[in-house]
């Protein structure tokens, strides 16, 4: 009974509007919500993603079918919105012409598969995707942390 009641109020005190154990309120804790502190988030999901990549182009690499050009397609538009949602930019004019880069690249990279497919031998054109997607990815991490 005595460890439920400490539970308790280690909860009330940690979600604040609540008085501590002292007589005085506690100040509302705006950075920290449930163990998550905002600050690392942005980067904590896209080191997630990044591994997400990872194991996708591991995948492919051992078990390479006709949806190689689909899953490509849409590692784009992940890194795009995972970058723009990282960084709130989405009223900026920038962070749009990249969509529309985005949209180029959904447009191009199936019949780039497919050309690069009969062209390269093994797993070579799988190997230029993932480049140019570390290319676009990390050049527009770089454009909007430089302008955040």
């Amino acid at each position: 009974m005595l460890f439920e009641d400490l539970a308790l109020e280690d909860r009330k005190s940690y979600l604040g509007g609540y008085h501590n154990k002292y007589g005085g309120r506690n100040e509302p804790r705006s950075q920290v919500f449930l163990g998550w502190n905002r600050m690392t988030s942005p980067h904590l999901g896209l080191s997630i993603l990044s591994l997400i990549t990872v194991v996708i182009f591991m995948f492919i690499y051992k078990y390479p079918y006709s949806y190689v050009p689909y899953i490509i397609i849409m590692l784009y538009p992940l890194w795009w919105l995972a970058i723009t949602i990282s960084y709130k930019s989405w009223g900026r004019g920038l962070t749009w012409i990249w969509a529309c880069i985005t949209l180029a690249l959904l447009l191009v990279v199936p019949p780039l598969v497919l050309m690069l497919n009969i062209l390269l031998d093994g797993f070579t054109f799988i190997l230029i995707f993932f480049v140019v997607l570390f290319i676009y990815s990390a050049s527009y991490y770089l454009m909007i942390k430089r302008k955040a």
